[in-house]
């Protein structure tokens, strides 16, 4: 709003009345606003962006890989070996161009301002004006990302006799190495861009206002237009080296494991296998100074700058940040596979239990476990199986341990204030989560090759899962801003600063909700040799899911369940096939 608003400027910088309602855009209403607009974008309109211009559609990819294994018999029951794993993968793509960054200031004083506008501005007793831009005059973002694999296990398995039986085992060791680094050239530097465009008339020249900027190497830049800026402009507001983050992520294992068939019950062998481990593992990212702050060395491609914040979160987007962790598991498991019936009259019944215990570092103690069987009745092909079980999955190293990555914000509303700005969100991990745990039942029927009808399958699967604790991401900025405004979560009062000049919301995940899904797989199948003569086999396949419920419980306060299946978004349809 304001006696300015409605006036755009074309490609050289010269106004006209921009036209409402037009190519889609929505009327201007009585307050001065235009609905319809998402976080500063109005689709539609007689003014071009370039949005979209020259993005990748395809990331371009290298890979290359090398496996051997290495083995050496023993004797005809038992060998070593020793595996190798290389692999590499480069990866080069070009986001859309152009940096948002709604409502920029512009002083009525600034020379690029056009002498028309300028001269408006005292009799309307403004001194600036708001300027939307998504800047398609400055460099395009280029991602390089460079991931690169090293495995090795050295091992034994084979057979050996104990107390008349026979036991098959495998031991090994594995080391494994990842290596991943990434750079984000041409990353616009907030601040640097917020110094460019408070420009001055100083002895006939058009500088920045801010002389310690000038000192820095700050160059004015017209946003007025899309006029290409001078190449001085451009390496101080998106330098070359841009975002980058080195990562290193180890993983060392030792395991046995043993299995056998130590007796035999009125049904048939007993099959047993038990067995340990131990995984350690560790990572280690640093990332540059101007996205994750002083803990990196200020360096020749990375200047100190007085403009530039200390603590990060400098650029645009891909502020990446230091990070380090680990943690070691020890797990044990055993597992039986029992034989209850065998006869013509009955089939076949067999029982498959096994539990899994694990005591992590960090998220504690964890137990696993499954009981199932399965039914292979006197009935030519006709089988039916159930599995009821519990079973875990422990926070990861980038659960616990991952850098706090830092995105845009804008629009960001300050209930504080009722004021909107720009903030950083930075999402990090949380050290203190535990692990995921899911109850699971399934039951089904299955018609595999019958005599009557042969090479045909089918299986019809129910399924029933109730996952309690899930790693989710916790309240997002406008949220926790929120709770800490209303009073109710005052912890949520620690995890922002938005009156700083680099304002900021940290948020992070947490153990809070909880999913309940339940629904029936479908799969049939036909096979058959040699069709019209050719060789090989003719398969026909179908599968299909029908989900019955699909409903999540963020657990956050404020929010609601959600039921997501048979939603006309997201990836949870009533039927899929």
């Amino acid at each position: 709003s304001g006696p300015l608003q409605g006036i755009a400027f074309d490609q050289n910088g010269n106004p006209y009345n921009f036209v409402y309602g037009s190519n889609g855009v929505p009327q201007k209403n009585s307050a001065g606003g235009v609905t319809g607009c998402y976080v500063g974008f109005c689709v539609g309109g007689d003014t071009s962006g370039n949005v979209g211009v020259g993005a990748t559609l395809q990331s371009g990819i290298i890979r290359s890989n090398f496996y051997n294994r290495t083995s050496l018999d023993l004797n005809a029951d038992n060998e070593i070996y020793f595996t190798v794993n290389l692999a590499k993968v480069d990866t080069h793509n070009q986001p859309n161009p152009g940096f948002t960054e709604p409502g920029l200031t512009i002083q009525c004083t600034n020379p690029y301002v056009p002498a028309s506008i300028s001269a408006q501005c005292a009799p309307n007793s403004i001194t600036s004006f708001k300027l939307g831009t998504v800047t398609p005059m400055l460099q395009s973002i280029r991602v390089n990302t460079e991931r690169k694999q090293e495995r090795f296990v050295v091992g034994a398995d084979g057979k050996f006799d104990l107390f008349g039986t026979n036991w098959n085992y495998d031991a090994y060791f594995e080391h494994g190495k990842e290596t991943s680094d990434i750079h984000v050239h041409n990353l616009l530097l907030k601040a640097r861009f917020t110094k460019a465009i408070d420009a001055v008339m100083l002895n006939g020249a058009i500088v920045c206002a801010d002389p310690v900027a000038r000192a820095n190497g700050c160059q004015p830049l017209n946003v007025i237009g899309n006029q290409a800026p001078i190449a001085s402009a451009v390496a101080y507001l998106q330098p070359a080296v841009g975002a980058f983050q080195h990562t290193v992520q180890t993983q060392d294992v030792a395991a046995v494991s043993v299995s056998g068939e130590p007796f035999s019950l009125w049904a048939g062998p007993v099959s047993v296998a038990t067995g340990a481990e131990y995984r350690r593992e560790w990572y280690r990212a640093v990332a540059d100074p101007y996205g994750n702050g002083t803990t990196s060395p200020y360096t020749a491609d990375y200047p100190a700058d007085p403009a530039l914040s200390t603590s990060g979160g400098n650029f645009y987007a891909g502020n990446y940040r230091n990070g380090t962790g680990s943690y070691n598991v020890v797990e044990a498991f055993l597992e039986f596979n029992v034989p209850l019936i065998n006869s013509d009259g009955l089939g076949q019944l067999n029982m498959n239990a096994a539990g899994r215990a694990e005591k992590y570092s960090t998220a504690g103690n964890a137990e696993a476990w499954k009981v199932g069987f399965t039914w292979d009745t006197p009935f030519s092909g006709l089988r039916f199986r159930t599995v009821r079980s519990q079973d875990v999955r422990a926070p990861n190293l980038n659960d616990l341990f991952g850098p706090t990555t830092s995105t845009n914000q804008p629009n960001f509303t300050n209930p504080f204030t009722n004021t909107t700005l720009t903030i950083s969100q930075n999402a990090g991990s949380n050290p203190g989560l535990k692990p995921e745990i899911a109850q699971n039942f399934n039951f089904g029927v299955v018609l595999a090759n019958p005599s009557w009808a042969p090479r045909f399958n089918a299986s019809i699967d129910y399924y029933n899962i109730e996952l309690k604790d899930a790693i989710s991401a916790g309240p997002n900025a406008t949220q926790l801003v929120q709770y800490c405004f209303d009073g109710s979560v005052p912890a949520a009062c620690n995890a922002f600063n938005l009156t700083g000049a680099n304002p900021y919301v940290n948020v992070g995940s947490i153990n809070a909700a909880s999913i309940k899904t339940s629904g029936i797989d479908y799969e049939v199948s036909y096979q058959q040799p040699n069709p019209l003569g050719l060789e090989g086999n003719l398969v026909l396949r179908a599968m299909a899911t029908n989900v019955q419920n699909f409903k999540t419980v963020p657990g956050l306060p404020g929010t609601i369940p959600t039921q997501g299946a048979g939603q006309n978004s997201g990836a949870t349809p009533d039927w899929k096939a």
